[in-house]
């Protein structure tokens, strides 16, 4: 019973709620790339240069991608791409935060006999 409360309330973070995707409806998007979103999946490059053309706010793209936990090691030559695309600035600064914003292992080690066995813990400081 407990497992399948858990599987029901995990299932409502990966995916988007009514409300997210009659916003996201409202902007036309291709449907592939309205599929992918309403599971929650990391965005290409080109599909968040596909939002910004359609007009999707930057903190609504922002949200996106912070919910989603994607990480982006952007190159100069893809922040120039995004930048001449029409991607905002806020959207481009925060893609070059991702990699800053992954959770961080904590090493804490244990006694007893596993005591030298490293115990690692990750943080989420995402949101």
């Amino acid at each position: 019973m407990m497992a399948a409360i858990a599987t029901l309330l995990l299932s409502g973070c990966l995916t988007l709620s009514e409300h997210e995707r009659r916003e996201l409806q409202g902007y036309q998007l291709p449907a592939p790339l309205y599929q992918k979103m309403v599971r929650r999946e990391s965005l290409a490059l080109d599909e968040i240069i596909q939002l910004s053309a359609k007009k999707v706010p930057p903190h609504s793209i922002i949200r996106y991608v912070d919910d989603s936990l994607a990480v982006y090691q952007l190159t100069t030559n893809e922040v120039l791409l995004l930048r001449n695309s029409g991607v905002s600035h806020e959207v481009i600064d925060f893609l070059l935060a991702t990699p800053r914003l992954q959770p961080t292992p904590v090493i804490e080690y244990g006694y007893g006999p596993d005591y030298y066995r490293p115990v690692i813990i990750h943080h989420h400081h995402r949101h």
